[in-house]
């Protein structure tokens, strides 16, 4: 490997210290490639089979065993949470009321707000509070606390670390004004503080009050693969008819890290759409390494984006076969692969209707309007039957009541087949412990394939925090990476395909091996202000990364042509290494002196 340097240096090697494997118990049934069946809904595994959840619902792992657990709010105030156990039953547990005052939450999340090792609850609705449930050391009991901030009229909610201090804080959309940003402060306590608001978001781009209206559905995830998670609001705002009016339009944060601060894009990225949106999902439907978007509408038809690769966005609705009239507002919306042939499906559902789109693997995809036998209003995807496949939580109340069919909340398993497939369980460390704002990405035969971490998505829902990726025929991954928010990167070689792998923080930290190096000048070195980065030939996309001596990632930026300028005004003095990382491999690395 050459660097056009001082000094060459020589590739480093992931040391693989340790790996967690929790083996999947169901064996896969056969079925046909890229066809998915569903079992008829069951209440079968739930004590209580009475529970009519509204619409907030979660999936997800909540005592940090690998396997995802069941979150149900009868009526939306009475929680219940359903452990999965290894054999495939559940132990079901009677949280109690989280403190609703008789309204029904409209939005929830979940995560470790307190560090015990079990996953908290949030949620809210009509000008009620934010409420708190911090489960017990056990996981047996839930205590109610309130967050220190002004009641709103809660919506979708969305759980990310706003101001990277190692704490997930709360971002709550308000229908009737501008959202809110309440901080953790590590305890478990949640605090508004407006200057700090103001110090991380521009909340004066349209002037305030009702001009802030209309947040419904709220995304965290890295849209410009600059390796920082950004912001997606989808905007609705009932009886307003002008599809130009502020209260109606998408809005897309990015995140800059030389402010640190979000600052205000859709209209340049190109997914600024003015219709009635309650939710939005990202994924990489191409598998060419950036995320994609779906847009759930109730005014007109749903829409999806594809990204350009500079995070800017084109509407390919039409030609992927998905811009078709669903027979229902949608209010969830997700992006998952059911039938892990390797491409990311897309589920809609609303007003107890649904929609499934397959992914024919080439941007086209093949919808289904009836594929299951009832009625689905809302929903929390994940595996509850550790089999690799993706089951549905199925909520068929919402707005009060049960849309028709059974009226519980009901389980409905994904039939399987013979796919493989990988999950990744995080447990964080210097990060929040559930890896809220990391990418996973997996590399392989098959190419890459990336997922971020997000707790609360579409509108008001938890999904698995466990990411899953479907392989299809393909039975070997080359690697897999984490690239944790307080910039740690963990990285695995070799890994072996249908199980789930835990990755602790900071256990897997290396470079994975290089491929074919590339000539960079990197210039002043010793650097003051800023450092110069000239290759020989175009980086599109590639990421320069400097890294301090305990191997923390303390910038991270991303090239789009043949050279970079990044600011180190903010670098403390001493000795720094850096990377080039190329279509996930290492090309080019040296040191660095401030």
């Amino acid at each position: 490997m050459r660097i056009v340097q001082e000094e060459v240096l020589k590739p480093i090697y992931c040391n693989m210290k340790k790996i967690w494997i929790i083996p999947a118990i169901m064996l896969l049934a056969t079925q046909a490639h890229a066809q998915v069946t569903f079992a008829e809904g069951s209440t079968d595994m739930f004590v209580d089979q009475t529970v009519r959840s509204s619409h907030p619902v979660g999936v997800t792992d909540m005592n940090n065993d690998g396997l995802d657990d069941v979150i149900r709010m009868d009526s939306g105030v009475d929680v219940f949470v359903n452990y999965q156990q290894p054999d495939g039953s559940f132990i079901e547990v009677h949280m109690g009321d989280l403190g609703m005052g008789g309204d029904d939450a409209w939005g929830m999340a979940i995560a470790d707000f307190d560090g015990n090792g079990y996953c908290d609850i949030m949620a809210g609705g009509w000008y009620d509070q934010i409420k708190i449930g911090l489960l017990s050391d056990d996981g047996t009991s839930m205590t109610v606390t309130y967050a220190d901030a002004d009641a709103i009229f809660v919506q979708g909610v969305s759980l990310f670390d706003m101001n990277y201090d190692g704490h997930t804080d709360i971002f709550a959309c308000h229908d009737d004004g501008p959202s809110q940003i309440i901080f953790n402060d590590g305890n478990g306590g949640f605090v508004y503080d407006a200057a700090e608001v103001n110090a991380v978001i521009n909340t004066s781009l349209y002037g305030g009050g009702e001009d802030d209206a209309g947040n419904y559905g709220s995304c965290f995830t890295d849209v410009d693969n600059d390796g920082y998670f950004d912001l997606y609001i989808a905007k609705c705002r009932q009886g307003v008819t002008d599809s130009q009016d502020v209260r109606r339009i998408n809005q897309l944060w990015l995140y800059d890290p030389e402010t640190q601060s979000f600052y205000e894009a859709g209209a340049a990225a190109g997914i600024d759409t003015g219709a009635q949106s309650w939710s939005a999902d990202f994924g990489d439907i191409d598998n060419d390494g950036d995320l994609d978007m779906y847009v759930g509408n109730h005014d007109t038809n749903n829409m999806l984006f594809e990204n350009n690769g500079d995070g800017t966005f084109t509407d390919i609705s039409v030609s992927s076969g998905v811009g078709v009239v669903v027979p229902f507002a949608t209010i969830q919306t997700a992006m998952r692969d059911f039938d892990n042939d390797g491409y990311l499906d897309i589920l809609a559902t609303g007003g107890g209707s649904h929609y499934l789109a397959l992914n024919n693997g080439d941007n086209t995809f093949t919808a289904y309007q009836d594929l299951f036998s009832f009625d689905i209003n809302s929903f929390g995807l994940g595996d509850l039957n550790d089999d690799g496949y993706i089951d549905i939580l199925a909520v068929q109340g919402g707005y009060g009541g049960p849309w028709g069919g059974f009226s519980s909340d009901a389980i409905v398993m994904n039939n399987g087949g013979d796919n493989n497939w990988l999950k990744v369980n995080l447990d964080g460390t210097e990060s929040n412990p559930d890896g809220i704002g990391a990418r996973v990405t997996i590399e392989g035969p098959f190419g890459m394939m990336v997922r971020d971490v997000k707790s609360g998505e579409s509108y008001g829902i938890v999904n698995s925090m466990i990411s899953h990726f479907g392989l299809g025929t393909f039975d070997s991954i080359t690697t897999l990476t984490v690239q944790w928010p307080s910039g740690v990167v963990d990285v695995l070689t070799d890994v072996d395909v249908n199980q789930t792998v835990t990755v602790e923080e900071g256990t897997f930290v290396g470079i994975a091996e290089p491929a074919d190096a590339v000539e960079i000048s990197v210039f002043p070195n010793p650097a003051t202000d800023y450092v110069q980065l000239q290759c020989g030939n175009t980086l599109k996309n590639a990421e320069f990364t400097i890294m301090d001596m305990n191997g923390r990632n303390v910038e991270l930026r991303r090239f789009t042509g043949s050279s970079l300028k990044v600011n180190t005004t903010q670098l403390s003095s001493g000795m720094y290494t850096w990377k080039v990382v190329a279509q996930g491999k290492c090309v080019a690395e040296g040191k660095l002196v401030k």
